[in-house]
């Protein structure tokens, strides 16, 4: 139990901004597997276009990183979001 009142701000602060990194990923995470799931059907039109909203999505996502946790919370690593986005651009070259 939080003593003082900032204390109890910061914990209602941090379920706050807790859920909403949870949200975040979960939804990156379903996008991925969308546009590997038209890839894996051989959709390359509409897995291009939702490879665009997967790259959109995880640029967001990394754009509130914050490194020293001042002001945003963390989402996605700025590493981390580069690399999900080219193994899923890789998905795609192996269609025709």
């Amino acid at each position: 139990m939080a003593n003082t009142k900032s204390a109890q701000k910061r914990v209602r602060s941090n379920v706050r901004k807790t859920e909403q990194n949870a949200a975040t990923k979960s939804k990156v995470r379903n996008l991925v597997k969308n546009v590997r799931a038209l890839a894996a059907e051989g959709k390359k039109e509409e897995a291009v276009k939702a490879l665009n909203q997967t790259a959109s999505a995880l640029d967001k996502a990394v754009k509130r990183h914050d490194p020293q946790g001042h002001g945003q919370s963390p989402q996605i690593d700025s590493g981390q979001g580069c690399w999900r986005r080219g193994r899923v651009r890789d998905c795609l070259s192996g269609i025709k």
